[in-house]
């Protein structure tokens, strides 16, 4: 281990794994927890959520299903983030799995901050909107203040 991965292990800084949970980003999810364990760190599985918007336009008709609260949206998020992560690797008591409100970009910028490095799958060939995708990544990789380590699809297989 360099010189640098023996303070960065020293002071604990955890290596920050972004999860989908369309895919469940079991590439990402394997490589990292590989890599934190090899570097004796924490490592964090980070999803982020937001509550469902109305559509515009006229009001639409009751739903016969009250809405979720937030509080709920929260804990169906954690554990379906818990799922993806015993999927991938098998462990989820080795990596601490926390789901929070906001953007994608926001919460994994935010997140990664004190972060020995962050690591994403590769982005999803199935998501139309691919542009969007793109411009996504490219915020992240331009406004990380950590090593970013973005993870190339392995064949048949999405992020």
């Amino acid at each position: 281990m360099s010189a640098a991965g023996q303070q960065a292990a020293a002071a604990g800084r955890a290596i920050v794994v972004g999860v989908s949970l369309t895919s469940g980003s079991p590439t990402a999810l394997r490589w990292a927890f590989r890599e934190a364990t090899a570097r004796h760190v924490p490592l964090q599985a980070v999803t982020a959520w937001q509550p469902p918007i109305a559509p515009p336009g006229p009001v639409p008709r009751p739903s016969a299903f009250p809405p979720l609260l937030p509080a709920e949206i929260q804990a169906r998020t954690e554990a379906a983030l818990a799922q993806a992560v015993a999927q991938a690797i098998g462990n989820v008591g080795a990596v601490t799995c926390t789901a929070i409100r906001g953007g994608m970009t926001e919460v994994l910028l935010r997140v990664s901050g004190q972060a020995q490095m962050l690591v994403l799958g590769p982005p999803h060939p199935h998501i139309a909107d691919t542009l969007l995708q793109r411009r996504r990544f490219n915020d992240i990789m331009q406004r990380a203040s950590c090593p970013l380590v973005i993870m190339p699809a392995e064949d048949g297989q999405d992020g």
